[in-house]
């Protein structure tokens, strides 16, 4: 069985979702926006393309892929997913709201939790499987608090802090 996109999917200015049932390998090819897929099945064995690695993925299981990566597993059965595109602009518009100086970087992360993360996108895939009746607005909107979310995930926080010596202070 390929993999295949169910009916449901949806698209705005720098964001685009899809459901989608799988059971090939799940080999993600780099492109440029940002991947989020939130795991919909409630259990499925899968490895690793890259290590080999085996993992339990479990219902709400995320994985974020970042722009211009590469990424897969396969799946031992088919298993549902719901796969969010992100505009990288749309992470460094939120980036710049909140009054970040440098451009974010996203690392790769598999299996991560996040609540707002999943009511975000089940927020998203509800308006999909009603036909859009948010249209465009409230798609690029629920977009921005992912992007807003994934900002706590950038990894182009300080690795060190930085802080005056005792000596400094007085």
């Amino acid at each position: 069985m390929r993999a295949r996109s169910s009916s449901v999917s949806s698209s705005a200015r720098g964001i685009a979702a899809a459901t989608r049932t799988e059971s090939d390998p799940d080999a993600l090819e780099p492109i440029g926006e940002h991947r989020i897929i939130i795991h919909l099945t409630p259990t499925t064995r899968s490895r690793c393309l890259a290590t080999g690695e085996e993992y339990l993925r479990r219902a709400g299981d995320i994985d974020l892929i970042p722009s211009g990566t590469s990424a897969g597993f396969v799946a031992e059965t088919p298993y549902r997913s719901l796969q969010i595109r992100l505009a990288p602009g749309m992470l460094d518009h939120a980036a710049s709201r909140a009054g970040r100086l440098t451009s974010v970087r996203l690392g790769t992360h598999h299996m991560l939790r996040n609540d707002r993360i999943i009511l975000l996108g089940q927020a998203l895939e509800s308006d999909m499987k009603a036909g859009s009746p948010g249209g465009p607005l409230f798609a690029e909107n629920v977009g921005m608090a992912l992007a807003v979310e994934l900002l706590g995930l950038a990894d182009d926080a300080p690795r060190q802090t930085t802080r005056l010596s005792d000596a400094q202070l007085q």
